[in-house]
């Protein structure tokens, strides 16, 4: 059990939430059909990148002033905030994408059903908001990690709003790229942003400070995302059928790939990819026009462009120093994981 996970809510929170006696008839209910679910989906493995990355905030604003054992007490409970957010986002996604499998297993509201994931997904936006009054921060820096969180949320949800409500093959060519780079910085860029930033945040670094971990985070969430989405072409699920892939292109949601395809084709070339996305789940036309367009390895250089690109603010800020040594390698995992 990591440290964050022993932040998980129990039964006996929402007693004193609700005021309840202990073991009541409803404290019993809302734990079998709120508390069970949340607890098997936040348990299942992830990379955990935007934990690392909220340690890696944390350590640059800190600078040593932070006793050990407070600041992991600290990052622990940064990084439940995180995991739970990102959490919501995914439960709530695979409903929206109608998609099976997440991290190896059933989607949640395929297990639990679509109303009980989804008040599940929801929930978890909103529960670890709840819990900063009990952290006993001092108020200005309680209100500014709220601040950020919120910020997170409702910039995610606005990218969500272009990515379930525009399909991206009904766009003129010359405005998908910066639709899904849009969509990316909104999302995944918003959420990773907001774990460096919070990080920083609850070392209680400067503005200036803020402001640098949270573009960072960001420009490095839009890298994760990229190779996230050229992930997705192959499948990334050991020797077992990848129940996702194709989806971005499926769902005609805005992707890496479409942006790659859209920037870097011609319009026949372009037109042949929106008619090959028609056969799917016939994967044939599809394969043919990324292996004749060598597509995966294009979109992957781009990727490491831009993931490089994301360290350069912070090389002019850090130097060679040893912290920057650190998140450089999160970044080549990042990209390992995806070959």
């Amino acid at each position: 059990m990591s440290e964050y996970d022993k932040l998980l809510p129990q039964g006996s929170d929402i007693a004193a939430l609700l005021h309840l006696p202990a073991d009541s008839n409803l404290q019993k209910q809302i734990e079998q059909t709120l508390l069970q679910p949340i607890g098997q989906f936040l348990t299942r493995s992830g990379k955990r990148f935007r934990t690392q990355i909220l340690e890696f905030g944390f350590d640059i604003a800190n600078d040593g002033r932070i006793p050990e054992t407070a600041s992991r007490e600290l990052c622990a409970k940064g990084a439940f905030v995180m995991e739970s957010i990102h959490a919501a986002s995914m439960v709530v996604d695979d409903i929206e994408d109608e998609s099976m499998e997440r991290r190896g297993q059933p989607t949640l509201h395929r297990q639990v059903g679509i109303p009980v994931a989804l008040n599940a997904g929801n929930w978890l936006y909103f529960w670890p908001l709840e819990r900063l009054k009990h952290w006993g921060l001092p108020p200005a820096q309680e209100l500014k990690v709220y601040r950020l969180c919120m910020d997170a949320i409702v910039r995610a949800h606005l990218g969500q709003a272009i990515d379930v409500g525009v399909p991206i093959d009904s766009l003129p060519q010359e405005r998908v790229y910066e639709t899904c780079l849009a969509s990316m910085e909104l999302k995944t860029g918003a959420l990773m942003g907001l774990a460096a930033s919070l990080g920083g945040a609850l070392a209680d670094a400067d503005e200036p400070t803020l402001k640098l971990l949270q573009e960072f985070g960001s420009a490095f969430g839009v890298a994760l995302q990229m190779f996230d989405d050229i992930g997705n072409l192959s499948g990334h699920n050991g020797d077992a059928p990848d129940l996702k892939q194709y989806e971005d292109l499926k769902l005609r949601r805005p992707s890496w790939v479409w942006a790659v395809a859209a920037q870097t084709s011609n319009a026949k070339e372009y037109d042949r990819l929106r008619e090959a996305v028609k056969h799917l789940p016939d994967t044939s036309w599809v394969e043919s026009w990324l292996n004749h367009q060598a597509l995966p390895m294009r979109a992957k250089a781009m990727a490491v462009e831009n993931l490089d690109a994301a360290f350069g603010p912070l090389e002019d800020r850090l130097g060679g120093a040893e912290r920057l040594h650190w998140v450089r390698e999160i970044g080549d995992r990042l990209r390992r994981a995806y070959d």
